[in-house]
Formats: C-alpha cells, structure tokens, sequence
C-alpha cells in the first residue's frame, strides 16, 4: 500500500493516521526545489572547474607529435638519447602522428600492447627564460616515462615488469636548468606502454614551475583525491545505515548501505594512484581491474535497480529474482575468466549489456510507475536528479570536447544522489517517528483498557476451568464408585484388575456377575470417544448389560446361548441411548458352578472387542479364545441397521490357568519409535510371568508395558483384567497373602 490509511478512534473520534513503512508523501513543490537545488550546484562546480589561470606564458604541445615503435626493452631510440640529434620528419623510422590515433595509440600496435615512443621539438618562449621551469602533463594511458633531451624527469603510472595504469593524477615536472640547452631545438619525448589503451596526454605544456605545480595538484585532487573523500564517506554512510537495518528491518535501509560500499568500491580506480601499497597488494592491474572497477559495477547495477524496485513498491516474482541474478553472476563469471587486460577491454561492450539489462527492471519500474502516477516515481527521479544531469555533461566534455583536465561530473552527481537519499531516507523516519509517537498516545489508552478487559476475561476462564475441574473430580469420584471390582474374594478364583483412564473420566466398563462368593460370569466393555460423554455412556449401559446377561443365564432349564444374549444387549444399548452417536465393543463371559480345584467351563462372545488371552498352565503357552470361523463373527454394539453376529465360543480353564480380558488401549499403547505394544507383546509379558497370582501378573504386564512406552503418554484409557483358576483351598490363602 502506497496511501495513509484512516483509523477511528470510537471514543473521541479523532482521526489518526496509520502508517505503512514504505510510504512516503512529498509535495511536487519539494521535488521542483530539490531538482532545482541540484542543478544549481553542479553550475557553480562547472564554473569554478571552468576558471582558468594566466597561460600566457604557456607553451602547449598539440598535434605535432612523431612516433614510433618501441623495442620490446621499452630502451629509447638512438636519435632521443641525451646528446644526439633529432631526426626530421618520417626519417629514422618515425612517423608523423594523426590526430585521431592521439586517444587510440593501442591500434598501431599489431598486439595491441608494447610501446610507443612520441617526441615534439620545442623552443622556450622568451618569457620563460631566467625563470624556473616545469611541465604539466594530465593522464597517460596506459603508463608514461617523460624525457627532455633525453633526461627523464617524471613519471605516470608504472612500467612493466609490474605495470600499474596511471590513473588519475596529473603530474607538474621540475626541469633542471643543466638539461636544457642554451640555444637552439629542444626535444620533450615520452615513453608510452600501450596495453589495450594507449594515448597522448590531451593536455601538456611548460610554465613557470609554480604554476605548473599548482595546476596539477588542482588538477589531481579535482580529478583524483577527491574521490578518496567520496569513497570514505561512503562507506560511512554504508556503515551508518547497516546499523539502521540492524534495529528497524527496513530493506530500503539494507539496500542504500549495499549500494554506497559497491559504489565505494568502484571509486577506487579513481584514487588508485594515490596510493602505492596497491601495487604491491595486487599481482596485476588485471585483478585491480577486476575485482575493483568491472565486478562492482555489476553489482552496483543490481543493487541500484534493487532499490528503484523496493521504493517503488515493486514486487519481484521467483522467475524474476532467478533471472536477475543470473544476470548478476554471469557477467562476474565471464569476468574472472578473462586472461588479460586486452580482452577485458575488447568484451566491455559486451559486459555493459549486463549493467544495462540490471538497470532496465529498475527503468522498467519506474516508467510503470509514472503511468500509474504513484507519487514515489516522482521522489525518486528528484533524488536521481544529480546523476541525470551530470551523465550527459561527462559525454560531452570527455567524449566530444575530449577534456581530460575536467572531473567526471558523474562522480560528484552520485554524492548528491546519495545526498539526496539519505535526506529522503530521513524524512520517512521523521515522519513514521511522528506517527508511532502520535498513535502512541492513543495505543496506551487502548492497551490499558483491553488489558483490563483481558484480566477480568482471564478471571472468569479460571474460575470456570476451576469449576470444570471439580466437576471432572465429581464423575471420576462417581465412575470409580460405579465401576469397582469385588472386595471379597471368589470361590475357587483369582481376580484382579485395573482401569487407566486416558482423560479422568474412562469409556472403558467392566463388571464382575456373582452370587456371593460363586462367579457367574463378567464383562467388559470399550465405549468409542473419550471423556465425559463416553464415561456417561459407560453409565447407561451398565445396567443394561447387566440385566440382560442375569436374563439370559436360565431360559427354561438350560442358559440362554451367550450369542443371542449379546444380541439382546446391543437392542437394549440401541433403544436406551437414542441418537447418540457412541456405539461399543466388548465381551461377555459366562462360567459354570464347577466344584473348586476343578476345571471350569467358559462361554465367551465378542462384540469387536480384541481377543482375549487364555494362558495355559500346563503347556505355559498363551492361546487365542476366538471362532474356529472369524467370518461368523461381526459387529460392535448400539449400531441401529448395523448387522450383527456375535457366536459363542466354548473353552475350558483349567486350575492354574489365566484368562486375560483387555481394551485395545493396551496394545494400541505407543514408544517414542510409534511401535505399538501389540498382543504378541502382552502374550509374552503373560508367559514370562509364569505361575504366580492374578495380581502379580497384572503387575509384570503393566511394568512391561510401562518400560515399553517410557515417556510416552497413553493415548487411550487401558483396562486390563486377570482371572486365574485355583488349584485347591490352599490356594486361596496364598492368593490372599499375595494381595495383602
């Protein structure tokens, strides 16, 4: 969002102003003032670079210079040697050189690398005589050695074996009275390496010493030194905002601190020459050229389009971020691979087809944005204003006036760009700041009050999940009463049991059917869900259950078959619980009146519930009590139109043998690996248990178990029930002294 957005304040109805991060509002009369402002200042740079010294004095060497080929030792032609004499014209192997080869000195080398000698003969105006002398001299490209009467007296950059372009710098000479001559022809000549550019110093005469001194520290610090304030400054800019970005994660923020280091970076060739220890650190002035004139401008590029694009509110598609940085390494691939400075020249063209495809998203941005006449757009061309202007006045004076002696303008344009932003960049601060400070106010109002409404909420959840609690006590304190095993022991059994609910209240249900100490029979029985609902179920069916099992236990002179007894169950479940949606699984078990010591027989339906576990004293082996055919056998209880079958299955327990009734919350239990416990499991904590009573059993099951899942929380309730048939009368006080 672009716009301020309106927020009502109910209370006093003030309008207060919420505002977006990225927007920024800015009158056109700022933009004209700004634009104009710049302008203004570049006019005053071009008319003190424009003020020129006395040069009437001054004796300039233009366009009458010879050349020739340099041996491969850069040694000086015999005829420039101090003391010998001067060929004329094309004589000697020298040539007359064009106008238009002075800046393209590299295309009269068949390699494009070498050197060049050049010479001018000169005479010393008569007002210079009896006064110190000196010689000016701006860029040499690619290095030069300057001779008169083949004495040296200076130097640009460096020669090979290690050489270093020259930069920058402007050089003023002392000549030594001792190497001119009293009368006659004088000879200024000057050794030129050519590595892929060469040319003649656009600039070059003798004044008076003073002057000549004064021009080129001007000259350098116009054209060079500066540049090194400029590039400092930057990276404290750079510096100064990535601190900005580390407390307020504004990516504008981020972007400007990248852009002025790559900007800082790319200044060096610029300041080079101010500083020898670059020589030394660098193998070649193709590395310097590499990593500190041609990759920074790339990434320069992509961090200047990548700014345009943010301000802009511009959001870059996956498809689009891959192709600019595609279009970001591939030329600092291409880069790296390049052999020498030769070739690096001759692909530049190439690689500034890169820079401009990276600053054509940013372009593209901005043209979409002045159709849609987002008032950003305008913002931002007033804060590239500087540069603007300046770009085209470099083309002319460098390009077309071929002015060497003047600064590149764009240099300075791009401090005021950065000027520029930093003075935007505040005052969006300044305004969000006013803003925050604004809503401030208000927010502590409405902080305060909801967190007063927020206390008293919090209160009355307490005090209802206090009340929820004890009503959840009440029903486990109500189940359990409900649902208790006998206190009493049964003649010629061994019972034990235990029920962990999952959640307080359990939908597991069991029930033990007797007549005093003679077992009947027992059951036991899973509720679906969890919770209060489930144990209310629980609840209802309890008796239901019950009373249907004591109904069918005489029917004429014989039991009732188990099977149809279930089936009656599950029509009473159906009729007492109506619409509600939880349905149960279970077993009913039913025992004979067999004489203690003896061996009982057992009847057994299942109504889905997992088989029970009858473990076998005399093999020690645990066996499966299911139907011969598990296909008869189908149905869970207090499914209305759900088909059911429910067959019995009749087993016998003999004394000392185990029936291990369980829920599938046992098995279905859980480790850390979610391996589940499994009925093979249960049957081998039951075998290992061997001949001991129904409680100690139960106890060797649930510590396998609870080894088994660790840490792990149960995520079902869990019932598990153990009855074992005595041996004889004794059997009954062991059993006793074992559960005391």
């Amino acid at each position: 969002m672009s716009k301020l957005e309106y927020m009502e304040i109910p209370k006093n109805r003030k309008t207060v102003y919420s505002y977006n991060m990225r927007s920024f509002r800015i009158s056109k009369k700022k933009i004209i003032s700004l634009s104009l402002l710049a302008i203004l200042v570049f006019i005053c740079i071009l008319a003190g670079c424009s003020l020129k010294e006395d040069d009437s004095t001054r004796l300039e060497f233009k366009h009458h210079w010879y050349w020739t080929q340099g041996a491969d030792d850069g040694s000086a032609p015999e005829k420039l040697r101090p003391g010998q004499g001067v060929p004329d014209g094309e004589r000697d192997g020298f040539h007359l050189l064009d106008v238009a080869q002075e800046n393209d000195l590299e295309s009269l080398l068949p390699d494009e690398k070498g050197y060049i000698w050049i010479y001018a003969e000169f005479q010393i105006p008569e007002a210079l005589r009896n006064t110190p002398i000196g010689l000016f001299s701006n860029r040499i490209l690619y290095a030069g050695d300057i001779f008169i009467n083949g004495y040296e007296i200076g130097q640009l950059g460096t020669m090979p074996p290690y050489q270093f372009m020259a930069g920058f710098k402007a050089g003023g000479f002392y000549i030594p009275d001792s190497i001119l001559k009293d009368t006659g022809k004088h000879v200024l000549a000057i050794k030129i390496w050519v590595e892929g550019v060469g040319s003649v110093p656009s600039t070059i005469y003798l004044d008076n010493y003073d002057k000549v001194s004064y021009e080129a520290a001007k000259t350098t610090f116009l054209c060079s030194t500066i540049n090194f304030s400029f590039a400092f400054s930057l990276v404290v800019i750079a510096l100064f905002y990535l601190f900005l970005y580390s407390q307020r994660k504004f990516k504008e923020y981020l972007l400007h601190a990248m852009l002025n280091l790559c900007s800082a970076v790319f200044l060096s060739p610029f300041f080079q020459d101010q500083f020898n220890f670059l020589k030394e650190i660098f193998p070649s002035y193709l590395v310097f050229c590499k990593f500190f004139y041609a990759i920074p401008a790339y990434i320069s590029s992509y961090f200047a389009s990548s700014y345009m694009r943010e301000f802009l509110h511009e959001t870059d598609s996956k498809s689009l971020k891959i192709t600019r940085l595609v279009i970001l390494i591939l030329p600092i691939i291409i880069t790296l691979a390049i052999p020498d400075l030769v070739t690096l020249l001759h692909a530049q063209s190439v690689l500034i087809l890169f820079i401009s495809a990276q600053i054509y998203f940013g372009v593209e941005s901005v043209c979409k944005s002045l159709i849609r006449q987002k008032k950003e757009v305008y913002v931002l061309i007033s804060g590239f204003s500087p540069v603007l202007v300046a770009i085209p006045i470099d083309i002319i004076v460098h390009s077309v006036l071929k002015a060497d002696n003047w600064p590149y303008l764009t240099i300075l344009g791009w401090q005021g760009v950065i000027l520029a932003f930093m003075f935007i960049l505040t005052i969006r601060y300044n305004e969000i700041f006013k803003r925050v400070e604004y809503l401030n106010s208000y927010l502590e109002r409405e902080i305060d009050e909801r967190t007063h409404r927020l206390t008293e909420s919090n209160e009355k959840l307490e005090s209802e999940r206090r009340q929820a609690q004890a009503d959840m006590n009440f029903a486990v304190h109500v189940q359990e009463a409900f649902f208790k095993q006998p206190d009493f022991s049964l003649s010629g059994w061994d019972l034990a049991m235990t029920s962990m609910p999952a959640s307080g209240i359990s939908g597991d249900m069991f029930d033990v059917y007797h007549v005093g100490t003679v077992l009947e029979g027992m059951s036991l029985f899973d509720v679906s869900g969890h919770g209060i609902a489930a144990g209310l179920v629980t609840m209802l069916c309890k008796n239901i259950i019950g009373q249907t099992f004591r109904d069918g236990l005489y029917s004429g002179e014989t039991h009732e078959d188990l099977g149809v007894v279930m089936e009656n169950i599950n029509r009473g479940v159906i009729t007492a619980k109506g619409d509600i949606e939880n349905y149960l699984t279970g077993i009913v078990l039913r025992l004979d009146n067999a004489m203690e010591g003896e061996t009982c027989h057992a009847e057994l339906t299942n109504a889905g519930s997992p088989v029970p576990l009858l473990y076998v004293s005399e093999t020690q082996k645990c066996v499966e009590i299911k139907t011969r055919t598990p296909s008869t056998q189908y149905g869970m209880i207090g499914i209305r139109g759900l088909e059911v079958s429910f067959p019995s299955q009749q087993f016998e327990i003999a004394p000392e043998d185990a029936l291990v009734l369980y829920t599938d919350g046992i098995i279905e239990a859980v480790n850390s690996d979610g391996e589940q416990f499994g009925r093979e499991r249960l049957a081998e904590a039951i075998v290992e248990a061997g001949s001991v009573s129904a409680n100690a059993k139960l106890n060797y099951i649930l510590k396998k178990l609870k080894t088994f899942a660790g840490e792990v929380p149960y995520d079902d309730d869990i019932t598990l029930i153990v009855l074992q048939r005595k041996k004889n009368m004794s059997d009954d006080i062991d059993s006793l002294i074992s559960n005391l």
